[in-house]
Parts: structure tokens; sequence; C-alpha cells
């Protein structure tokens, strides 16, 4: 009886242990937010419904100027902010300054990079994966 307790109790430890995955598609927002501060460009993920206007706001809280770019295709040695078959959107956002903006995202569902470049020095980059999902309701 105590062996089968003791079973039971374990078999509780390890249930509780395991986290769900959510579904990208329960996630899916038609407004993102992006924070640039010291420690560098948050979030590292976004989830968009395809082919929909994103609503974008971009809190600068640095010294410096940043571009976020939507690129097409994953990152293959350096980025290069003036190859614009790449690029789908750019978006400034000024030093200590906060900017709305929008853009249609992709009718193709797939994972593609953003990359967010310190204006003075564009090989400093971050990047964030953006996910283009099919929402559940459209």
């Amino acid at each position: 009886m105590r062996f089968r307790l003791g079973l039971f109790f374990l078999f509780l430890l390890v249930l509780s242990g395991c986290r769900t995955v959510e579904d990208p598609r329960a996630l899916a927002s038609n407004q993102i937010s992006i924070e640039i501060n010291e420690n560098g460009c948050k979030p590292v993920e976004l989830f968009v419904p395809n082919g929909e206007k994103i609503q974008v706001k971009i809190n600068n809280q640095t010294l410096d100027d940043y571009t976020w770019y939507v690129l097409f295709f994953d990152l293959e040695g350096k980025f290069d902010p003036l190859d614009t078959d790449n690029i789908i959107a750019k978006f400034s956002a000024p030093a200590q300054s906060q900017t709305n903006d929008e853009f249609l995202s992709p009718q193709i569902t797939a994972k593609y990079m953003t990359v967010c470049a310190l204006d003075s020095n564009p090989d400093q980059v971050e990047l964030i994966n953006l996910l283009v999902v099919e929402p559940y309701e459209k």
C-alpha cells in the first residue's frame, strides 16, 4: 500500500514539473510592443496573425537611435540595411522616444527574422523572431 501511495505521489510530482506549451495561434496579436533599453531589445519572440495590419509600438529608452527591420530571410553572415530586397518593413526608433507605426504581416505562415540595429553601428544587431501564424478565428 505504501509503495502504491509513494508511486502516486511521485507521479504527481513529475506531472507538476511538466509544463504545457502554448499554441502559437493563441498568442498571435495585431499589436506588438518592443522595448529598447540598456539590456537590449525585448521581447525575443513575437507572434502575429498572417496577412493583417500589425500595430507596432517601439519604446526606446536609450541615448542611441535604433531601427527595427522585418526581414524575409534568415541572416546569413552580415546584415546590410541597404539590401531592400529582403526588408519587409523598417521602423526608426529615435533615442528616448516612443514611436507608433504599422505594417502588413506576410501572408505565408513562417518564422521570420527581425533585427534591432543600432543606427550608428549597423553591425551591432539583436535578433527577434517573428512568428507569423494562422489564427484560430479569421
